[in-house]
């Protein structure tokens, strides 16, 4: 009698810590704070590489000019810390890349990968992407993109698109005033079949910390030929500037994960004790070293170890 109850309330145990146990597929991949030396460029930042031309893409620190009178980007909810990027386009190719770490690619059919961001136009924008998914293998490398409108002017507006014009979805407005912070989010989904199906959505300022709603827009679909390989997938982003973008914007605490809430928990709020999102307390950027075992998936683990162990216990008691 005591062996059975014994062993019915250690296995009520591990049952009991499974469902405390974190979901072990959620994983922050990369958090960039933009914490490096004021005036120094992008590409040269650790986990950074590219080609801008000069001052197009620099970090600003150290200064006041931010939102709340710092050198960081803030809506509701998140409180940037560190510095902010400084993007100036005047029509000319450069890159910002930033490339997963060997083997946390994103791959798979119905895979998603997530980025989130603060966004600050400073003035007006011109029409071209701004930002991109690095897809090397698939039909095109920069499958995913968020394309700038000047169809507000001069409020900002953003355009969902995967790669071909035709994909291109527009936010019908009215737009985003000059000056103003806002908290935008995207998500693009390999949907199974090579048919020009795979999707790029945008949500503008979503409240941080809520469930994933409708998208604001969506991108259209994709001629055929258009698809994402889903075995070799997502590998990273890429600032971009191109002919026709023009403008001067700022960004702040870009995310990536594959999950909407990896990308849109609070930061520097209650809800996040060093204001980091990540909980490791570090500066500039963060990434991921072990996103095959990720962090919370390690804690679930350890707490069913440990109530498996408990389980143990009481049963080896029950035998004596």
């Amino acid at each position: 009698m005591h062996l059975h109850r014994n062993l019915v309330s250690g296995m009520a145990l591990v049952a009991f810590f499974a469902l405390l146990a974190p979901n072990a597929g959620a994983v922050l991949l990369f958090h960039e704070t933009f914490d490096y030396a004021n005036d120094s460029v992008l590409h040269d930042a650790a986990d950074w590489t590219g080609s801008a031309p000069a001052n197009q893409m620099v970090i600003r620190n150290g200064d006041t000019a931010g939102d709340n009178s710092s050198a960081s980007l803030a809506v509701t909810g998140i409180t940037g810390t560190g510095g902010r990027l400084l993007f100036t386009s005047v029509g000319a190719n450069g890159t910002g890349n930033y490339t997963l770490p060997e083997g946390q690619e994103v791959t798979g059919d119905n895979a998603t990968f997530y980025w989130s961001f603060l966004y600050k136009p400073i003035t007006a924008q011109g029409g071209n992407y701004v930002m991109h998914n690095r897809t090397n293998g698939s039909t095109q490398s920069q499958m995913g993109r968020i394309w700038t409108l000047d169809t507000a002017a001069p409020n900002a507006l953003f355009g969902a698109r995967i790669r071909d014009s035709a994909s291109l979805n527009p936010d019908p407005g009215p737009g985003y005033p000059v000056g103003t912070t806002i908290f935008v989010v995207t998500k693009t989904t390999i949907v199974p079949g090579d048919t020009g199906n795979d999707t790029f959505e945008i949500w503008i300022n979503p409240t941080p910390g809520s469930a994933e709603t409708t998208a604001t827009v969506t991108s259209l679909p994709e001629i055929p030929t258009n698809n994402i390989d889903p075995v070799t997938g997502f590998q990273g982003f890429r600032f971009r500037t191109r002919e026709g973008l023009t403008g001067v914007f700022e960004f702040d605490e870009l995310r990536i994960g594959t999950t909407w809430e990896d990308v849109t928990a609070l930061l520097g709020s209650a809800g996040d004790g060093d204001g980091d999102g990540d909980g490791d307390g570090g500066g500039g950027s963060t990434a991921d070293p072990d996103a095959g075992m990720p962090v919370a998936g390690a804690i679930g683990l350890g707490l069913l170890a440990g109530a498996a162990a408990f389980a143990g216990a009481f049963f080896v008691r029950g035998k004596k």
